[in-house]
């Protein structure tokens, strides 16, 4: 919850929210426990619940069944309980019915020598033949059992690109993914890799599909600080590098904005 406020300040100060969303967006409560439906079978087959009051979590009563706690959501043993155990509560809660900005948002996972794995390689394989390339089609890894298979797999794909396997990353998202390598103050973009749009969209569904993966790019571009280096688009096409360059450009136009 403190996070949560301190993030909403943030906002505040900037001018991006008002006070009055301040006060309503403010995380408010806290709470943990499932509903009946997802703790019947355990209900029965232990038979009874036991109540811990001193942790206020319900138990099973046999623990070698189900060694985890839950609780459930609708287990009132003091007749006030809404149901759901509550963990922290703020005083003064306000109701919000406007839109809520979006101010968390985890990273997108980057694959090197360490973590590469198998499903996404398959997956760039895929995205390839989609639009006639085959650049990775041949890929595979070696026998070598004395190296973990992440780094069987990279080495295969950075020969691909003609980099060396310990300066090689991947950034991937749902719908993309941009191959890279960075080195003193210089990022270069080996390739980039995006789910097919269907063709059987209109035009308002293909331009919410391209919106969404070009936002997807710039998540991943602005997480590996693409905005305040060199860049070097020497290997991508015209159409890559020029969208490259409006996703940096707008970026630092944001940026100038916010100061």
């Amino acid at each position: 919850m403190q996070e949560d406020k301190k993030k909403n300040q943030e906002l505040l100060k900037s001018g991006k929210i008002t006070k009055e969303q301040y006060d309503s967006l403010l995380i408010g409560k806290i709470t943990v426990g499932l509903g009946y439906n997802d703790i019947k079978e355990a209900i029965k087959k232990d038979e009874e619940l036991v109540r811990d009051d001193i942790n206020r979590l319900i138990l099973p009563r046999t623990t070698s069944q189900f060694p985890e706690l839950y609780t459930d959501a609708g287990y009132k043993p003091d007749g006030k309980n809404e149901g759901q155990w509550i963990i922290e509560q703020r005083e003064k809660l306000t109701k919000h019915s406007g839109e809520e900005p979006h101010i968390y948002e985890d990273d997108i996972q980057i694959y090197d020598s360490t973590n590469m794995d198998s499903t996404l390689l398959l997956t760039m394989k895929r995205m390839e033949r989609a639009i006639g390339k085959g650049k990775l089609c041949y890929v595979n890894i070696s026998d070598d059992e004395t190296e973990a298979k992440s780094k069987r797999l990279i080495k295969g794909i950075a020969r691909e690109y003609g980099i060396e396997p310990e300066k090689i990353k991947i950034i991937s998202a749902n719908r993309i993914v941009i191959v890279y390598s960075q080195e003193k103050g210089k990022t270069k973009i080996s390739d980039i890799f995006s789910s097919p749009i269907k063709e059987n969209l209109t035009e308002e569904q293909k331009q919410k599909a391209e919106n969404h993966i070009k936002y997807q790019m710039k998540k991943a571009l602005m997480q590996i600080g693409i905005q305040d280096v060199e860049v070097n688009t020497n290997n991508l096409t015209e159409i890559q590098a020029k969208l490259i360059q409006e996703i940096i450009q707008e970026i630092q136009d944001e940026k100038v904005i916010e100061k």
